[in-house]
């Protein structure tokens, strides 16, 4: 017979956290440098609780780096950057516990293996 155990989600009240009380993300100023290459230049971005959002722009517009910094898989070079009233990157571990992201592409770790 298999037992099932079930995870209960922390309870962690993320909405009382951080700067801003209504807000699921919010970025001041927020710089993205990869040498000489300016990625994100700046931006401000409120997106409250309950909203969706898509971003749009052509090629090198800065979507996939502003996606790396929202998951805390880039880190900026300026600026606040707060998801879910966790601020980024000191709170990431706590935020990305939080959030699901689904690549636009494939993205499996080459070196990961199944024990």
């Amino acid at each position: 017979m298999a037992r099932v155990r079930a995870r209960v989600a922390d309870t962690h009240d993320w909405q009382d956290e951080g700067m801003s009380g209504e807000l699921a993300i919010r970025l001041r100023r927020a710089v993205k440098r990869y040498g000489p290459i300016t990625a994100v230049d700046g931006l401000d971005l409120d997106v409250p609780y309950g909203t969706c959002v898509g971003l749009l722009g052509p090629n090198g517009a800065g979507k996939s780096t502003t996606m790396r910094l929202l998951t805390a898989q880039a880190i900026a070079d300026e600026g606040e950057l707060e998801v879910l009233g966790f601020r980024l990157p000191e709170e990431s571990k706590a935020a990305r516990a939080l959030c699901g992201v689904v690549p636009q592409l494939d993205n499996l770790d080459v070196t990961l293996t199944v024990e």
